[in-house]
């Protein structure tokens, strides 16, 4: 099992546009800044990102409708991996458990 000890720091951006027309009646746009340091099993990051509902039909549910227009999401995120897996791609044995914390703000 190889362990990757050296430091990596990550910056990205993104923009997404997912139709929910045929099922939700809305259209939901997500723009977002993410900033993440690693070393070795465990990553911190912060996500910072913008929704927007928009497109609404006048079918729409209620749910949706309180939904509708813009939600900023500001979150702190620890990610724990274990991988002791023989292969990556098509492993053999071994196990891999990968744990997720974010605390929304």
């Amino acid at each position: 099992m190889d362990r990757d000890t050296e430091s990596v720091a990550e910056l990205g951006i993104a923009q997404a546009i997912r139709s929910f027309q045929k099922h939700s009646s809305v259209t939901e746009r997500a723009r977002g800044l993410q900033a993440s340091i690693s070393n070795g099993d465990h990553a911190f990051s912060y996500e910072l990102s913008w929704r927007e509902m928009t497109d609404l039909h006048k079918w729409a549910s209620k749910a949706i409708r309180r939904q509708a227009g813009h939600a900023v999401k500001s979150a702190l995120v620890h990610t724990y991996r274990f991988d002791a897996r023989d292969q990556v791609g098509r492993p053999r044995k071994g196990h891999f458990v990968k744990v997720i914390i974010s605390m929304h703000y």
